[in-house]
């Protein structure tokens, strides 16, 4: 994502927020194109932001973790969240995304597409 946000001429801080053996592949890939990014492995790294962009990746971790990332990034302008209703058959993302941004006036758009536990959702704060 970075490399595409990069291409489009984006130079500002990026931050990554991945595992640490995922990151050392994204950096590989980001050092070869000449690319500088950020990388945070712990909520305690993290902090508000222009724009918070999570593809299918905050949406599908356990809620409890999930609130400490939350804690971290919630204050930030701008969001492109995208996820399924639900995830492992119990977390319905919906709710707690739509609680999360209550008085936001966030957009939402749903897929047509359906996933494994439900439609996909593209959630857009502006």
């Amino acid at each position: 994502m970075f490399s595409v946000v990069h291409d489009l001429g984006f130079k500002g801080e990026y931050t990554i927020f991945d595992f640490p053996e995922v990151q050392k592949i994204q950096n590989y890939y980001l050092q070869n194109q000449d690319i500088n990014a950020k990388f945070a492995t712990t909520p305690d790294d993290l902090g508000t932001y222009d724009l918070v962009i999570a593809t299918w990746s905050l949406s599908e971790i356990p809620i409890d973790y999930r609130d400490k990332i939350m804690e971290k990034i919630v204050g930030s302008d701008k969001w492109l969240v995208m996820y399924q209703a639900k995830i492992f058959g119990t977390i319905n993302n919906e709710d707690y995304f739509r609680d999360k941004f209550k008085g936001w006036d966030p957009e939402f758009i749903h897929h047509n597409e359906t996933a494994a536990d439900g439609k996909n959702t593209y959630m857009v704060i502006k």
